[in-house]
């Protein structure tokens, strides 16, 4: 994480932050969050006019009886003890396929980024992304996506077999 950065201010005063996993659907919407700082706008949320998801309460509940294909689409692995969530203001992304509530151990810096060391403390996930071994797009799933720099992104796809 690029030390002169104001998300960089927070990890390091709570010593936590949230990791969302996005789709390739997202992709505008991660640019237009990691376009502004929130040292300057304040809430991105509310400045780009996203509603956020609390979680994990958002995610871990059940469809309506009257809707039989939710289940499929609502259903999450959750891993960590609801405790894990205790205390923090943990939002995340709309849509992503997982959220990883992190805390870090030790970092360094280098060359201006700071390298940390993380325990996942908790996490839920989308099943839909899980085929037994791995964490991948699966079907027809939007491909996650991935952040390599300077407003250029990667998706990452399951190769066949």
């Amino acid at each position: 994480m690029n030390t002169s950065r104001h998300s960089r201010s927070l990890v390091r005063s709570t010593r936590r932050f949230l990791l969302s996993i996005p789709t390739n659907a997202l992709s505008d919407t991660v640019l237009a969050i990691g376009s502004c700082s929130g040292a300057a706008v304040g809430d991105k949320f509310d400045h780009l006019g996203i509603t956020p998801l609390p979680l994990p309460g958002a995610l871990i509940q059940q469809p309506a009886a009257d809707q039989p294909n939710a289940a499929k689409r609502r259903r999450v692995h959750s891993k960590g003890h609801e405790d894990a969530w205790a205390g923090v203001p943990a939002v995340g992304i709309p849509g992503c396929a997982a959220y990883i509530l992190c805390s870090v151990d030790s970092e360094t810096e280098v060359d201006g980024h700071a390298v940390m060391v993380c325990r996942m403390d908790a996490a839920i996930a989308d099943v839909r992304y899980w085929n037994g071994k791995q964490f991948i797009q699966q079907g027809d799933l939007p491909p996650l996506l991935a952040f390599l720099g300077t407003k250029r992104f990667a998706h990452m796809v399951a190769c066949p077999e």
